[in-house]
């Protein structure tokens, strides 16, 4: 996770400038800090505990604010990938302010999503009876995971990424089709590699269905972007 977070900051930098993602990093790693906080000592989406050492403060992984960064920017980064894609814009302040809320409420619920179909395969492999990385007090019907722990998912990502664009459509340049879109394409490799690592545990532990169930949910957000890229990029060239 050190080595994936490394990996963020320096292609954050080069994506969005040193100053963005100081801010996208303070907003996920906060937020996610946040939110495990709560969750654990409150249960908002379900009752759980972490059951791994290195815990901060007692109850939270000190990788937490690291893991929930890669997940968001990732979800981010992949949103912004289709949105080029398809001849898109970043939404930015001076479009109709119905539209701007619109349009950054949805590209938000898109990454929201992409991270919940993350964790379709990373929750049950992580409270499976081989790992019990974290435990959920009362089960729940997917695998034992409650169906309220996908919704922290969506929430929590997409209101980190909703925080991020709104300062983002601040910027004007900020909204025009990168020069550097190539860079883009690390995205889809960066959600691979989380998909990628839990399967190895799901493979290790002969919980093959959970691999399934990722390659189902995850693959599109893989595919689909880079298609769209090299549509984009071979319509430029000709």
């Amino acid at each position: 996770m050190f080595a994936v977070f490394s990996f963020v900051i320096l292609h954050s930098s080069r994506l969005l400038g040193n100053k963005k993602t100081l801010i996208f990093i303070l907003i996920a790693g906060s937020f996610g800090l946040i939110f495990e906080f709560i969750g654990v000592n409150y249960g908002i989406f379900g009752e759980y505990f972490y059951n791994v050492p290195d815990l901060l403060l007692g109850i939270i992984p000190i990788t937490v604010p690291l893991t929930w960064t890669v997940i968001i920017y990732s979800s981010y980064i992949i949103t912004n990938l289709f949105l080029y894609g398809f001849g898109g814009e970043k939404p930015r302040y001076e479009h109709n302010l119905l539209f701007l809320v619109g349009f950054l409420v949805l590209l938000s619920a898109i990454s929201g999503l992409i991270a919940v179909n993350l964790d379709m395969i990373m929750d049950p492999v992580a409270v499976s009876p081989q790992l019990k990385q974290w435990i959920w007090v009362n089960g729940g019907p997917y695998f034992g995971v409650p169906i309220s722990n996908f919704l922290g998912w969506f929430v929590l990502t997409f209101f980190s990424t909703l925080i991020f664009r709104s300062y983002e459509s601040f910027k004007a340049e900020d909204g025009k089709s990168p020069t550097n879109l190539g860079l883009y394409t690390y995205a889809p490799a960066l959600y691979l590699i989380l998909f990628l690592q839990p399967s190895v545990q799901a493979i290790s532990t002969n919980n093959i269905e959970y691999v399934l169930i990722g390659a189902a949910t995850m693959m599109p957000f893989i595919i689909v972007p880079i298609l769209l890229f090299i549509i984009r990029k071979h319509k430029n060239v000709t």
